[in-house]
Order: structure tokens, then C-alpha cells, then sequence
């Protein structure tokens, strides 16, 4: 952990959305995730840490993906995947992301074709987060 990063907050302490970021190497995870629909003292444990679980699992994964595979422990541009992981990966983010270009949504009457390609690596690191939990 860099004390330069202790000085600074680069989100709202009350949020609901955990980040990755990866020139620091932080995970953030702010206290507005301590409250519900993931958090509530009347839920039970099992929920609780799934819940909590899930969103510590993505962003782990987040450190580690396409993106996060471009940095080092420190936070500094280093390029650590070996090219047969970068060949794997392509290979299971195509998989996914031809998956959800069979989705749409419907939005203010309109159908929305979702681009499997745009939401690939963010649901590759969901449902891994999801697994871990």
C-alpha cells in the first residue's frame, strides 16, 4: 500500500459501488455497501457474506483481468500475462460475449440490443465474483 494513497478518496464514502483501481492497486469498497439491499443486521449471515462475498470476488478478479493484467503489484505498467493466457482469455471472452449478443432489453418502449463485446469482461469478473462467494 502506497501512503500516497491513504491521503486521497477518489469516491463518494457512501456509495454502493466497489472499484478496482489499478495504477494503485486498491481495492475500494466504500462504507455505503455496509447498508442495504447488501447489508442489514435482520439478514441472515449466509446472505450477508454471499452478498459481500460477490462484490470482494469481482473486484479481485477485476485486479487480475485484461486490464488489471497490465499492472503490476505496485500499480506500475507492466504486461504480466503470458500470451497463451491472453489467447485463453480472448477465447472465453468471445464465448461471452456472443452469449449476451443474443440479449436485448426494452427501455422507454424501445428494444436495445445489448453488445455481448461491451459487457464481456465486467460479467467474465461478476460471475467469478459470484463463484468465489
Amino acid at each position: 500500500l502506497l501512503i500516497s494513497s491513504l491521503l486521497r478518496w477518489d469516491i463518494d464514502v457512501y456509495g454502493i459501488s466497489a472499484h478496482y483501481l489499478y495504477n494503485w492497486n486498491e481495492l475500494l469498497f466504500p462504507a455505503g455497501l455496509l447498508q442495504f439491499p447488501v447489508f442489514a443486521s435482520t439478514m441472515p449471515r449466509w446472505m450477508v457474506y454471499g452478498g459481500m462475498g460477490s462484490i470482494f470476488g469481482e473486484e479481485v478478479i477485476n485486479s487480475v483481468d485484461e486490464y488489471g493484467g497490465r499492472f503490476d503489484r505496485m500499480g506500475q505498467p507492466n504486461d504480466w500475462w503470458t500470451d497463451q493466457t491472453k489467447q485463453d482469455y480472448t477465447q472465453r471472452k468471445t464465448c461471452v460475449s456472443d452469449y449476451w449478443d443474443g440479449f436485448s432489453i426494452r427501455y422507454n418502449g424501445r428494444e436495445i440490443a445489448i453488445q455481448g463485446s461491451n459487457v464481456a469482461v465486467n460479467i467474465i469478473a461478476e460471475t467469478g465474483g459470484l463463484r468465489q462467494a
